[in-house]
C-alpha cells in the first residue's frame, strides 16, 4: 500500500452517523488544503448504501485514500453488506465508531489502517497526519474505542489482540462503564498484552487521568495523545 502523494484523489465517505452540508465542506476544504483532491461518495442513509460508498472507495483505481467524514454511531452495520474480497488496500483514516471498520479490515483484510482526525468534525493538518504521506511500516497494535472494541467481542470481527499491543481510548463514559467494559475483555483474555491508552474523558467530559484507568486494568500502560480530544496523533493499526 503506498502513501499518500501530492494531488491524490482521496474519497469521503460517511459510514456511520450522518453527515450535514457544513461537515461535508469543512471536509472537502481541509483536504484540499491537505493537497489532496477529495471525491465525494453518495453519503448515502441506509446500511446498504453506506456499504456500497465503502465499497465504491476501496475498488474505484484512481481514489488512492478513504476518510470518513465523521464518526457516530453505526459502522459495524455495514459490515455484513461488504464484499470484504475484493476490499484493496488503500490509506483509510478515522476514529471513534469508526474502530469497527479498523477491525474489520485487520480481520479481514490484513492491511494497515489510519486511527485518527477526521475532517468533518477535527482540525486536520498535514503535520498530524504526516504518516499517511511517509513509507507505511505496519506497526503492531490493535484497538480503537473502547465501547467499539469491546462490542466486537462475539462477532466475526472480534479484536485479536495476540503478540498485539492494545490501544484504548473512550469519551462520554461514567468510570463504572469504563471499568465494566475493561473488566469484559479481561474475561475474554484480550489485555494480556502491553496497552497504550489515549485520551479518556467521563460523562461530564471531565479528563480520566491514565492512571486511573491502568489501576482498573491492572498494570502499567503508556499514554499517547489519540482519541476525543487535542492532540489527535495519527496510530497505524
Amino acid at each position: 500500500m503506498r502513501p499518500l502523494k501530492y494531488r491524490d484523489k482521496v474519497a469521503l465517505i460517511a459510514p456511520s452517523s450522518e453527515v450535514n452540508e457544513d461537515n461535508i465542506k469543512k471536509s472537502q476544504k481541509i483536504v484540499k488544503k491537505l493537497g489532496l483532491v477529495p471525491v465525494l461518495g453518495t453519503m448515502g442513509k441506509t446500511d446498504e448504501e453506506k456499504a456500497q460508498d465503502f465499497m465504491w472507495a476501496f475498488t474505484e483505481d484512481d481514489i488512492k485514500g478513504v476518510f470518513c467524514i465523521r464518526g457516530g454511531y453505526g459502522s459495524s452495520r455495514l459490515i455484513p453488506f461488504i464484499d470484504w474480497n475484493k476490499i484493496t488496500p488503500k490509506i483509510f483514516l478515522g476514529y471513534s465508531d469508526i474502530t469497527a471498520l479498523h477491525l474489520a479490515i485487520s480481520k479481514f483484510c490484513g492491511f494497515p489502517t489510519f486511527h485518527g482526525a477526521m475532517p468533518g468534525v477535527d482540525l486536520v493538518r498535514k503535520s498530524q497526519i504526516s504518516p499517511l504521506f511517509k513509507k507505511i511500516k505496519r506497526c503492531n497494535i490493535i484497538g480503537g474505542n473502547l465501547s467499539i472494541v469491546t462490542s466486537s467481542l462475539g462477532t466475526p470481527y472480534e479484536i485479536d489482540t495476540l503478540d498485539k499491543i492494545l490501544f484504548l481510548e473512550e469519551v462520554n463514559e461514567s468510570i463504572y462503564k469504563i471499568e465494566r467494559m475493561i473488566t469484559q475483555l479481561r474475561h475474554a483474555n484480550k489485555l494480556h498484552g502491553d496497552i497504550l491508552l489515549g485520551h479518556f474523558f467521563d460523562e461530564n467530559k471531565k479528563r480520566i487521568p491514565t492512571k486511573t484507568i491502568a489501576n482498573i486494568i491492572g498494570k502499567p500502560c503508556k499514554f499517547y495523545p489519540a482519541g476525543h480530544a487535542s492532540p489527535n496523533k495519527v496510530i497505524i493499526l
